[in-house]
């Protein structure tokens, strides 16, 4: 039974529709594997390998990597190796770094972080819960996260720091700039629409399926 993360193309996600699959987000992954799981199939997760396992350790499932030399007919996951390049730079090295210089610090990361970092954070979730995690926490209370630069940067003022020595900024979010959104806005308002994005019959009809099928749940 496939499944595909949100952030995949229009035709992947026709064709998961097509066999009677889902669309998740990192939010909500594990309600949809649960659920795809009472088909009585395997789960084949694209295209984020590392949200994939993370979710498989989360639920005390097994999984594999395609091509990483297991059997996938021992695995319950699948995932295909794909992966998200931000979050791939986080590394073991960087939490024990700033575990070592302040002795108190949380660790926050996001499940498409590699699996090995995962399991030494305090705290795994999606962007949204990550958000909350940290609103909830005292401002003395110090925490590293391990996601997008821009977006922890809008987190907190004080004792929140990047979980890396890099600079893990995502390229193609980036492209988008604040005269982009106001010309698009303008464009719907003067009916020039602007960047208009047009879609094959055939692919609007099944991913929409997949889609609808991560609402009902």
């Amino acid at each position: 039974m496939p499944v595909t993360y949100i952030n995949s193309s229009a035709e992947v996600k026709a064709e998961v529709g097509k066999m009677g699959g889902y669309v998740c987000t990192s939010s909500n992954a594990k309600a949809i594997i649960t659920k795809a799981l009472k088909s009585g199939k395997k789960i084949l997760f694209i295209p984020d390998r590392c949200l994939g396992q993370n979710i498989a350790i989360e639920m005390g499932l097994k999984s594999c990597v395609i091509g990483d030399g297991q059997n996938p007919r021992d695995a319950d996951i699948i995932c295909y190796d794909g992966f998200c390049s931000v979050h791939q730079l986080f590394e073991v090295e960087d939490v024990l770094f700033y575990r070592k210089k302040y002795k108190d610090i949380l660790i926050a990361t996001h499940p498409e972080c590699k699996p090995e970092v995962c399991a030494q954070s305090d705290f795994v979730g999606s962007t949204s819960q990550i958000i909350k995690y940290i609103k909830e926490l005292p401002i003395e209370q110090k925490v590293a996260v391990g996601t997008e630069f821009n977006m922890v940067n809008r987190l907190r003022e004080k004792n929140t720091y990047v979980l890396s020595s890099t600079k893990p900024e995502c390229p193609t979010m980036n492209e988008t700039r604040l005269e982009d959104v106001r010309d698009v806005l303008l464009s719907i308002k003067d009916k020039s629409f602007k960047n208009e994005i047009f879609v094959d019959e055939e692919v609007r009809k099944y991913s929409y399926e997949a889609l609808n099928r991560m609402f009902e749940i």
